[in-house]
């Protein structure tokens, strides 16, 4: 017997506009040609769900800036969808967190440094909306991550920020090196010191592990492309992973609106069998509570070279 596509997680890019813009930003200036309509959105949903989707994770720019967010998730919501939603925190308000909060299983908000190098990185005032956000998620009782972009700035007192955060109950933290493209290009001085990837991971590592509790360390540099997750574009083109949209956008695997969307996906992952033996571009460690990503020294091998 045939089996069935079943595409379970979707990272989905809702709009690339943002009310940020952050030194560090990996996409910059870039903006979506054209967003998915709200009705287009809807119909997205349906898709993904008919497709076997599970787990939905919306991101931008800035989810919120999208004045029919709370419609999307809802929505998503109704066809049995886990909502996730990353946002920068700071159009985070009571009035949206007390009418949506109870559809969504998992919030991150984006945490870069203490007030000082935060608001140098996102613009001033935007470290206490942050934390405000942060303690307005916890006292609903949605579970929560804060996502930490480490760059030159941070890297030294990374404890410091989380000891911080715990003490107002975080307990689940995604850290990820600063990509040097898009804004980061223009501030080169974001960039970590250390060269070495293994000494910047044991540097980082040795920054959590006073405040954090650390037994084990899980290593996992496998490509990450396969038929059960995908990154949906701004503009409805689905693409096999983060990267491969950021930097290659001619490699889409479809589009989320057209009809033979199912077959095309089929025949994309009938055909990428092989990705399972390459090493993605970056290697994740996991902890306890704790997950970190580290820029490696080598290309996507998927990401064909554009002429």
């Amino acid at each position: 017997m045939k089996n069935e596509l079943a595409v379970q997680d979707w990272s989905w890019e809702i709009t690339k506009r943002c009310n940020l813009n952050c030194l560090h930003c990996i996409s910059g200036k870039e903006h979506c040609d054209r967003e998915l309509t709200t009705e287009e959105s809807l119909k997205a949903i349906s898709c993904i769900a008919r497709l076997g989707g599970k787990n939905l994770r919306l991101t931008g720019g800035e989810p919120l800036m999208r004045k029919d967010l709370g419609l999307i998730i809802k929505e998503a919501n109704s066809l049995n969808l886990d909502v996730d939603l990353i946002t920068n925190g700071t159009m985070l308000n009571d009035g949206f967190l007390k009418k949506h909060g109870s559809f969504i299983r998992h919030m991150a908000i984006s945490i870069d440094g203490q007030k000082e190098v935060h608001d140098r990185l996102r613009g001033n005032g935007s470290y206490k909306k942050a934390m405000t956000a942060v303690k307005r998620v916890l006292d609903l009782g949605i579970n929560l991550s804060v996502y930490i972009t480490v760059h030159s700035l941070n890297e030294n007192s990374l404890d410091l920020l989380i000891d911080g955060l715990i003490s107002m109950g975080v307990s689940n933290f995604h850290l990820n090196e600063i990509n040097m493209e898009g804004n980061a290009s223009q501030n080169l001085f974001l960039r970590p010191q250390q060269t070495d990837t293994q000494k910047r991971k044991n540097r980082i590592i040795s920054q959590l592990r006073k405040s954090i509790v650390i037994k084990c360390v899980d290593c996992d540099e496998r490509c990450s492309v396969s038929p059960g997750s995908v990154y949906l574009r701004c503009d409805g083109r689905v693409y096999a992973c983060a990267e491969i949209a950021l930097n290659s956008r001619n490699q889409s695997i479809a589009h989320i609106l057209e009809r033979k969307i199912k077959d095309t996906m089929e025949l994309f992952f009938a055909n990428a069998k092989d990705f399972a033996n390459c090493r993605c571009r970056y290697s994740l460690f996991s902890m306890r509570g704790v997950s970190l990503l580290l820029n490696e020294p080598r290309k996507c091998p998927i990401i064909k070279e554009e002429n």
